[in-house]
């Protein structure tokens, strides 16, 4: 390369400086995970047993309706 052509990729291009971080401001307002509640064990369960009811629901409903296979 030659020496006096320009460097495409000197610092301060556009792209560089689209990546820098932008100033944070100290507000006392803390993160939205402080007021919200956890999730109750129950509902885990809960959807648990919902995703294994459906997915024994599929199976039922596939073996249920299978075309008899001729012998």
């Amino acid at each position: 390369m030659d020496p006096a052509s320009p460097n495409l990729a000197a610092s301060g291009t556009p792209a560089e400086e689209a990546t820098e971080e932008l100033p944070t401001l100290e507000h006392g307002v803390p993160e939205p995970e402080v007021y919200l509640p956890g999730t109750p064990l129950w509902i885990w369960i809960a959807l648990g047993t919902a995703v294994v009811a459906l997915l024994l629901l599929i199976i039922w409903l596939i073996r249920r309706f299978k075309r008899p296979t001729l012998p």
